[in-house]
């Protein structure tokens, strides 16, 4: 457990997260808060956190040559890097907590008024 994950963020130039499973994964959400674009791989969860070619890369499969390249894409371009992490910063609003809990109250309002 580390509770300075936003220094480690911010420490950071790129967010890579090859996972072979996830949910909705709160290190994406955290790593695009941060403002920074994310290589990933295009399973579920990922998939509707990262728009490809916007907030950063998807991958299909999991070939370390796939992310190799991607790493070096972004490594060499400053310009893309930071056009990547602050569409991020604004996309990952819509997961916001306060946002999150509205439509949650609104769900429960439907659900115990059907």
């Amino acid at each position: 457990y580390r509770r300075d994950a936003c220094e480690l963020y911010h420490a950071s130039d790129i967010f890579v997260f090859p996972s072979l499973r996830e949910g909705m994964s709160v290190a994406v959400m955290e790593a695009m808060a941060c403002g920074l674009p994310v290589i990933c791989s295009a399973i579920r969860g990922n998939r509707e956190l990262i728009q490809n070619g916007k907030g950063g890369i998807l991958l299909d499969g999991h070939r370390v040559e796939d992310y190799s390249n991607a790493i070096r894409e972004l490594k060499s371009n400053a310009k893309m890097r930071k056009e990547m992490g602050s569409y991020n910063q604004t996309a990952v609003k819509k997961y916001d907590y306060k946002n999150v809990v509205k439509i949650v109250e609104q769900v429960y309002r439907e659900t115990t008024h059907a």
